[in-house]
């Protein structure tokens, strides 16, 4: 009989830590599982400890390769993986990362409870090289809460992949990995959301190792928007004649501003502005949101600040959106990415120059005062009111 569950670790040069990770699947409370590995032509010993738990444990594990044990990378490492797996449910794993001793039982017991859900996932806990916790504390964030998920993985993947548990049933509906995709998990979980309803266990399951290592470490931020840009286009593609619950009107225009965004952060404006018009061609509604649209502009500015910083302060997002929505006739729109461009100018100043950012500060309350509701901009404005009134009134307050 088949198992219940596939355990699937796509490995890759993480010989220190191999051991480790199919050690934690063996250790489940949960026992009705196969562990299916799948080398990606490894250059260390991986292939070899792989093969060593297949021939100390024939019953539950499974080792595989790519024909002539190429490197073919993870997208490919994952499908095949999936693809000889045989469980009615199914659970990433990376080789340098352990499962917890309950994670598999939790699952099953709560998609068993819950037959309307397709998928599953929880938060994952930092560790370091020993295995020891890590100060970055938890990873993943919950997209349940909202009323459309899909919205909110649309601005980033925030979903740990190694804590999912899939139904075999919903992801054969959903699909492969995009094969070449560097970030093919986002794409994959924006597809999963949008066509399997998905729930969140609010209790850490998995523990991921940081190290030197690590294949998503630090790359560059030029790097990080094309591979974002990749994975936006590619779940155009696959969902534009698709329809769901969470893909109505809204969500594409959502799809087309988060396009324009990344289109214009790899240096192609003319892309962005098709994007952007595209954004009000598919909901008509957008034009008049202007709490929406505020909202996704404020995350933007965040972005700006700590994912593009290689951008000059000349070429701001928000002066290129305000210049766009003029001339596209949306005035209150306009206003709002003039406030978000001098919000920028605002934290960009805030440790080089007091005096500009605190006037930038007070600009941006003067253009849309909703951003009294940002934190930093409060507090910077009201320290240049403080200023103001020190500078007028010196006698009063010496």
């Amino acid at each position: 009989m088949n198992p219940r569950v596939s355990v699937c670790i796509p490995s890759f040069n993480h010989a220190p830590y191999l051991a480790k990770a199919i050690d934690s699947v063996l250790a489940q409370t949960y026992r009705d599982f196969e562990i299916v590995i799948v080398d990606d032509g490894s250059t260390d010993d991986s292939l070899e400890i792989a093969e060593g738990y297949a021939s100390q444990y024939p019953e539950l594990v499974r080792v595989l390769t790519h024909p002539d044990h190429a490197n073919r990378g993870i997208s490919e490492t994952v499908n095949l993986a999936y693809q000889q797996s045989r469980g009615e449910f199914w659970s990433g794993l990376p080789s340098d990362d352990m499962l917890l001793p309950e994670k598999l039982e939790r699952q099953i017991a709560f998609l068993d409870d819950h037959q309307d859900i397709g998928w599953t996932y929880s938060y994952a806990t930092f560790v370091d090289e020993a295995g020891q916790p890590h100060a970055f504390g938890l990873f993943g964030k919950d997209i349940t809460k909202h009323t459309n998920p899909l919205q909110h993985l649309l601005r980033a993947n925030v979903i740990p992949g190694m804590t999912a548990m899939m139904r075999r049933s919903c992801t054969d509906q959903v699909g492969l990995h995009e094969p070449g995709l560097m970030y093919s998990d986002w794409e994959f979980w924006l597809r999963m959301t949008n066509q399997c309803p998905v729930a969140f266990m609010p209790q850490p399951l998995v523990k991921v190792r940081v190290h030197s290592y690590n294949s998503s470490g630090t790359i560059a931020p030029e790097k990080n928007a094309r591979r974002g840009l990749e994975v936006l286009i590619t779940f155009r593609q696959k969902t534009l004649q698709t329809s769901s619950k969470f893909l109505d009107d809204r969500t594409r225009a959502l799809l087309e501003l988060q396009l324009a965004y990344h289109f214009f952060y790899t240096n192609d404006e003319s892309r962005a502005k098709q994007s952007l018009s595209e954004a009000f061609a598919v909901d008509r509604t957008l034009a008049s949101d202007s709490a929406f649209f505020g909202r996704w502009l404020r995350d933007k500015i965040f972005d700006l600040q700590h994912t593009f910083p290689f951008h000059s302060r000349e070429s701001s997002f928000a002066s290129w959106l305000h210049e766009n929505l003029q001339s596209f006739d949306l005035k209150l729109l306009a206003q709002k990415a003039k406030a978000a461009h001098f919000a920028k100018l605002a934290f960009e100043n805030y440790r080089s120059n007091a005096g500009t950012s605190r006037r930038m500060a007070l600009n941006c309350l003067r253009e849309d005062f909703s951003w009294i509701r940002n934190r930093s901009v409060r507090t910077i404005a009201l320290k240049g009111l403080l200023g103001l009134i020190l500078t007028r009134h010196p006698q009063q307050n010496s």
